[in-house]
């Protein structure tokens, strides 16, 4: 599953030195990747988030990013 994140949000996403979206795939037991810094959904400044897993788990972490 893919989301979009406004760009400026992506720093509270991954956290300082990555430690928030470590906790989130390890709470969630999904995987997530975080587009390149030019590679954003057609038409916006929003960055892709892909999630791998289970769709649980890919919900559990759909919630975790949107309480960011």
């Amino acid at each position: 599953v893919t989301v979009a994140v406004p760009d400026e949000h992506i720093g509270a996403v991954v956290g300082r030195g990555g430690k928030y979206i470590s906790e989130m795939q390890q709470v969630s037991g999904v995987r997530i990747k975080i587009s390149d810094r030019s590679d954003f959904v057609a038409g916006t400044r929003n960055r892709k988030v892909t999630l791998t897993g289970s769709l649980e788990a890919v919900q559990i972490a759909q919630f975790l990013i949107s309480q960011k």
